[in-house]
């Protein structure tokens, strides 16, 4: 079960260092209602890193898909990568992490853990949670404003009909055939995609895309 505001509290009088549980407690307060941050924050002061004793200052938020989220927990002097499904939550070591266990690879749509580590920024350039603003990544994929969708994202719009792209039958109607039944197919319409030129995030597409466009989802 989450702890409460006023649980988490307490950790930070006996946890934190003097000089830093008045921001720590300024940034609990500011988080208390969000269901996606109250999660991380216990797991940040009920399993403090045993190198630290800082307040936790900032969560920023990596990446989204599925419902699980990768996030970056600041303190003033460190930065760690934690996982939560808004329910439970985990941190997985100091940010950027050099290996992703393969599973969350393949769930966040990484190939390879080079690439998971060319899509870690600063930290700064990431939302913070507190914000409630969650419009800079896809709520989807994850993907950044202006980054291309990972593919099968339900939120990308079709290049050709500016329907859904997951739901539309523009990929079919683009090879001439009635079903993608393997990687071949799927990679000649991934070439397909790039020559029309996808149609990379951006905030308005969520949350009230897909339904909003006049393409196929219309119909």
């Amino acid at each position: 079960m989450p702890r409460t505001a006023e649980e988490l509290s307490l950790f930070i009088d006996y946890a934190v260092r003097a000089e830093e549980s008045t921001e720590g407690k300024k940034y609990l307060a500011r988080c208390r209602d969000n269901p996606k941050a109250m999660p991380l924050i216990g797991e940040y002061y009920t399993n403090l890193p045993e190198v630290s004793d800082e307040a936790l200052l900032a969560i920023k938020v990596l990446r989204e898909r599925g419902g699980i989220g990768l996030f970056v927990l600041q303190t003033a002097s460190r930065q760690y990568l934690a996982i939560s499904d808004g329910e439970e939550a985990s941190i997985l070591g100091e940010y950027p992490l050099e290996e992703l266990p393969a599973e969350l690879l393949a769930h966040f749509g990484f190939a390879n853990n080079t690439v998971f580590q060319s899509a870690c920024p600063d930290a700064a350039q990431l939302a913070d949670l507190a914000l409630g603003d969650s419009g800079g990544h896809c709520p989807a994929c994850g993907v950044a404003e202006g980054e291309k969708h990972l593919l099968g994202c339900p939120v990308e719009i079709c290049p050709w009909c500016d329907g859904q792209l997951i739901r539309c039958n523009c990929r079919f109607e683009q090879l001439g055939i009635e079903e993608i039944d393997g990687e071949k197919r799927l990679r000649a319409f991934e070439e397909l995609l790039a020559t029309k030129g996808r149609i990379p995030y951006a905030r308005q597409q969520a949350p009230s895309y897909p339904g909003t466009s006049g393409g196929l989802d219309q119909r």
